[in-house]
């Protein structure tokens, strides 16, 4: 689900983009600690899956 989610978001990117940065004048550093916190959420995500209790660890 969050793979077809971060799929229409690369899509979606350049638009998004122009979008935040033009249309509604919101500063670059928002948009880009937007952008990061989305990365992190994402990587926390994706790292903290439960593992299988038979992995050896």
């Amino acid at each position: 689900m969050i793979q077809l989610f971060l799929y229409i978001l690369a899509v979606a990117y350049p638009v998004l983009v122009f979008v935040f940065l033009v249309i509604f004048n919101i500063p670059v550093r928002f948009f880009s600690l937007f952008i990061i916190s989305v990365a992190l959420i994402y990587f926390l995500g994706a790292t903290s899956k439960k593992k299988s209790p038979f992995s050896g660890c």
